[in-house]
């Protein structure tokens, strides 16, 4: 496989998200289902947590990034979305790096090897730069309360943070919907990574 996958299982069709009402309340209750079969992993299978601390101590520096102090730079995006009983976290980077979490425990890391994945990645960083000026410093890293999604955007300066109800994202009701479109674009493209390799194999 060319991209690791670390988790208890997996659930086939868990990423196979696209932001229409009717998809979006499968998805629920494929996840839903998901995690009643995961429910008895231990602690240290469950790398949620632990991954997703590390997209929020990681710096620019450590990316090998130089970016320019004179101004505000989004380096990183986090999208944590609260569907329910499940988290799902996309991480990217400036770097073309990105990275899906789920709270059940299956992860999804090695994109930047892929264009697809790669590209998805940085749209979704340079559009979260647009952003700015609706959103909030913040100095901790909560997740989203329920039926919401939780954008962070990483900067050389602080993250910030904005968050928003699933509904007005998926009606476009929401100036965020653009942002939530390109994040949900990096999950589509793991789910055909997904499909590819599982059909050569």
């Amino acid at each position: 496989m060319l991209y690791l996958l670390i988790g208890f299982f997996l659930v086939r069709g868990i990423i196979f998200l696209i932001p229409k009402t009717k998809q979006i309340k499968l998805e629920k209750e494929r996840l839903v289902k998901a995690t009643n079969k995961v429910m008895n992993l231990r602690e240290d299978q469950n790398l949620f947590l632990r991954l997703r601390g590390q997209a929020f101590s990681v710096t620019p520096g450590q990316l090998n990034l130089v970016l320019d102090m004179a101004k505000t730079s989004v380096f990183g995006t986090v999208m944590d979305w609260n569907i329910g009983d499940v988290i799902m976290t996309v991480v990217a980077f400036q770097t073309g790096d990105a990275s899906l979490y789920l709270s059940t425990g299956q992860v999804f890391i090695g994109g930047c090897t892929h264009e697809n994945i790669n590209r998805a990645a940085l749209f979704f960083v340079n559009e979260a730069q647009k952003y700015l000026s609706m959103s909030t410093i913040t100095y901790t890293n909560p997740l989203p309360d329920k039926g919401c999604v939780r954008f962070y955007l990483r900067t050389n300066k602080g993250d910030h943070t904005i968050q928003e109800n699933i509904a007005s994202l998926e009606n476009r009701s929401s100036k965020c919907s653009r942002l939530f479109k390109l994040g949900h674009n990096l999950i589509s493209e793991y789910r055909m990574l997904d499909s590819e390799n599982n059909t050569n194999e």
